[in-house]
């Protein structure tokens, strides 16, 4: 797919630039940058900040006192939380295009349509589904090149080592969707494992994802 030959281009140019200046000058660009910041959002939300942090080099980091506002940080290089924040807004439209789409599926298949409530449920299974084939894609990357894994270990030490330097007394606390039916979030793993993230390479729209449904 293209998001596979796009990691591939992107690994090889990583490998490249270790090999000429080492990974501390990339430590020296590792910044940090607001996504959003506001009043406490729906729980879903979890899913598309991991799906960033696992798959889009960058740490997302969600500050704020429990029951208040809330602000999500992303710290990685500038390039790398640009394409972070476009790509959040794009997986939230995408989700939200693919849930009514299945909702009024449901009207012909169960004769009802389905509840709000089962919205999160749908979304836990699209993010599951669209991380494992990312994953799958990554482990095709590697296995092709030699090098791949030691740039994304050291590209994520050096991320890690950020999040120690921005926020010392951070503690990570596990935020899970509860899901309401497994079978609404079965659906949403399948439909997961068809989205695909298109990033262009060049030109003006070099940090705008696509995502599309195949």
């Amino acid at each position: 797919s293209f998001w596979a030959k796009a990691q591939e281009m992107m690994l090889e140019y990583e490998i490249e630039k270790a090999e000429l200046e080492g990974r501390k000058e990339e430590a020296k660009n590792i910044g940090k940058a607001v996504l959003w910041t506001g009043a406490r959002r729906p729980q879903y939300q979890s899913v598309f900040l991991g799906i960033l942090d696992r798959h889009f080099r960058v740490k997302v980091i969600v500050c704020g006192i429990r029951g208040r506002d809330k602000t999500v940080v992303t710290i990685g290089t500038k390039d790398d939380c640009d394409f972070a924040a476009y790509a959040y807004s794009a997986l939230m439209a995408t989700f939200q295009r693919l849930w009514l789409k299945y909702k009024w599926e449901s009207i012909t298949y169960y004769q009802e349509r389905l509840p709000e409530r089962l919205k999160a449920s749908y979304y836990a299974g699209l993010g599951r589904g669209l991380s494992s084939a990312l994953d799958s894609e990554k482990s095709k990357v590697c296995e092709r090149k030699v090098g791949a894994l030691a740039v994304i270990d050291s590209h994520e030490s050096s991320l890690n080592q950020a999040v120690s330097q921005f926020f010392p007394k951070i503690k990570e606390a596990p935020c899970t969707v509860k899901i309401r039916s497994s079978e609404v979030w079965l659906d949403g793993v399948s439909a997961g494992q068809h989205i695909r993230v298109n990033r262009p390479l060049s030109g003006k729209q070099a940090i705008v994802p696509q995502l599309e449904v195949k």
